[in-house]
C-alpha cells in the first residue's frame, strides 16, 4: 500500500465500561493504524457492542479516552465514523432507495446520485431499490444496512464500526463485504468489527474482550 498523507489512527487508552454496576472491561488500551482492521471477539455480554458504541461517540465510557488522529477540532468521533448496528433500523414504509437517500441527507449532508448507485451496486441491491423495506428478507436488510458504508469517502468517514457484520449474509454477500472492506483499508481507512465469525479480511488482528472482561470482574466483583 502506498504511503498516505496524514494517515489516520485510532487509539483507545485506559477505556473502562460499566453496565448496571458490572464492569465489562477496565483500563482497556489498544490502537489501530490506517489500513488495518481489528476484530473484537469473545462471548456474548463481554462488551463488544458497548466498545463499538464508545468508539462511535454514542456511549460515554466510565474512564479513559478514544481518539481518532489526525485530530479534527470541529468534528467528534460520531461525525468521523460509520456505525452499522446488528439491529437494522430500516423504516418499513420506505423503499430501499428512499431509505439510502435519507441516510445520505441526514448523516452525510447531501444527495449524491453516483454514491447512491455505488452503494446499491456494492451489495447487489439495485434490483431491490424500489421495494419497500417491509418486504426485505433478513439478509437483504443486512445488506441494506451495510450499503451506507459506500456513502462517504475515507477522508470523510475513515473509521468503520461494524457490529456482527456477517450476520444473515450468504456466502456471496460475505464476499462482497470483504471486497468493500478491503477497498476501504487500501485507501487508508480503519475497520473495527465485533464478531463471532472468522473474517477473511486483509490486515486483520484480533482483540479478545473475554479475557479483559474476566480480569475486570475478578478485580471488581459484583456485590
Amino acid at each position: 500500500m502506498p504511503a498516505l498523507r496524514n494517515p489516520h489512527s485510532l487509539a483507545a487508552v485506559g477505556v473502562t465500561c460499566r453496565r448496571n454496576e458490572r464492569v465489562l472491561f477496565d483500563r482497556l488500551s489498544f490502537s489501530v493504524e490506517a489500513g488495518r482492521a481489528l476484530a473484537l471477539t469473545g462471548p456474548n455480554g463481554v462488551g463488544k457492542t458497548s466498545l463499538l458504541r464508545i468508539l462511535a461517540g454514542l456511549l460515554r465510557s466510565d474512564g479513559g479516552t478514544a481518539e481518532l488522529s489526525p485530530h479534527e477540532p470541529d468534528l467528534d468521533l460520531a461525525q468521523r465514523s460509520i456505525f452499522v448496528s446488528s439491529r437494522d433500523p430500516l423504516k418499513a414504509a420506505l423503499t430501499l432507495r428512499e431509505l439510502i437517500c435519507g441516510w445520505q441527507r441526514t448523516v452525510f449532508g447531501a444527495d449524491d446520485a453516483v454514491r447512491l448507485e455505488s452503494a446499491l451496486g456494492a451489495f447487489d441491491l439495485g434490483p431491490l431499490a424500489e421495494m419497500p423495506c417491509a418486504y426485505l428478507s433478513s439478509g437483504q436488510r443486512r445488506r441494506a444496512s451495510l450499503a451506507r458504508l459506500k456513502l462517504a469517502s475515507v477522508r470523510d468517514r475513515p473509521l468503520w464500526l461494524l457490529d456482527e457484520p456477517t450476520n444473515a449474509l450468504d456466502a456471496q454477500a460475505r464476499e462482497r463485504l470483504s471486497g468493500v472492506v478491503a477497498a476501504h483499508l487500501a485507501k487508508g481507512g480503519i475497520v473495527v468489527a465485533a464478531t463471532h465469525d472468522e473474517l477473511p479480511w486483509p490486515s486483520l488482528s484480533k482483540l479478545d474482550l473475554g479475557a479483559f472482561a474476566a480480569a475486570a470482574q475478578a478485580a471488581d466483583p459484583a456485590p
